[in-house]
């Protein structure tokens, strides 16, 4: 069975379909949404999380989060899988005619990343946008 992708920039009448329609949905940045962790990005991730969570801020289904397998979103999304494909980008993957590393250290490089996001907790429940503290000094 597949995954219905629903991206940022489309409407949260399409989420809340596949939402209803589908035991999991995939959240895909895009357009003006196209880079997580942006405070326009948290904005219209607020949107989707109302649309996607009940009351409590429960997903309503399984949430699948692309390119957002970050401690900065994974901490407050609550996200029942993420995909790693930053980890070729991050490595150089087909950046070096088609090969997957162009040097001996980005084997090593794409463990260590792995390992990183796999050792991510999501969160259990959406309770909003993150507030960030201000530092004074």
């Amino acid at each position: 069975m597949g995954v219905p992708v629903w991206y940022l920039h489309e409407s949260l009448d399409r989420l809340a379909r596949l939402a209803n329609d589908w035991p999991r949905v995939a959240l895909g940045s895009s357009g003006q949404f196209r880079t997580p962790g942006t405070p326009v990005w948290w904005g219209r991730m607020q949107q989707a999380m109302e649309t996607a969570c009940d009351e409590q801020g429960r997903p309503k289904v399984k949430l699948q989060g692309l390119r957002m397998p970050r401690p900065s979103v994974c901490k407050d999304v609550p996200l029942a899988s993420a995909d790693s494909a930053g980890v070729s980008q991050s490595i150089g993957f087909n950046k070096n005619g088609g090969h997957a590393y162009r040097n001996a250290s980005d084997p090593a490089r794409a463990h260590v990343l792995v390992d990183n996001y796999e050792g991510m907790q999501s969160a259990a429940v959406w309770k909003g946008i993150p507030v960030q503290e201000e530092l004074f000094g």
